[in-house]
C-alpha cells in the first residue's frame, strides 16, 4: 500500500524487514514476491544495481520452483539492464524470459512459441 500511495520509502523498509521474517520461515512464495517488489521499488528510484542485486538472489530460488515468477524476474532483469545501458545483457534477459515461460501458458501459440 506504502508503494502505491507515493510512499516508496516506507515500502522499501517494510519489505527489508520482512526479508528476514522470511529468511526465518523458509517461505519462498512470500520471500520471492518480496525480492520482486523490492528490485520494482529500487528501479523506481532509479537504483538499477540494487534492482539487479534483489533480482540475481531472487532467480535461484525462482528456478527451483518455476512457473510465471521466472519469466517474471527475467523481465524486470531486462528493464534493469536497459537502464544501466546494457544492451547485450538485456537480450540475453529477454531470450532467457522467453525460454522460461511455462510450456501451458496461455500467452503461447500451440507450437510452444511466445505470441
Amino acid at each position: 500500500m506504502k508503494y502505491y500511495r507515493g510512499e516508496l520509502d516506507g515500502a522499501e523498509r517494510l519489505g527489508a524487514d520482512a526479508m528476514l521474517w522470511f529468511a526465518r520461515t523458509g517461505d519462498t512464495y512470500f520471500q520471492l514476491q518480496n525480492l520482486r517488489k523490492l528490485a520494482i521499488y529500487a528501479l523506481a528510484r532509479g537504483d538499477a544495481p540494487l534492482a539487479e542485486k534483489w533480482l540475481t538472489e531472487a532467480l535461484p530460488i525462482a528456478s527451483k520452483t518455476g512457473g510465471w515468477i521466472v519469466t517474471e524476474l527475467y523481465r524486470l532483469l531486462t528493464a534493469t539492464m536497459l537502464k544501466q545501458d546494457q544492451l547485450e545483457k538485456a537480450r540475453e534477459m529477454v531470450a532467457l524470459a522467453r525460454s522460461s515461460q511455462p510450456e501451458d501458458d496461455v500467452l503461447r501459440d500451440g507450437g510452444g512459441r511466445a505470441r
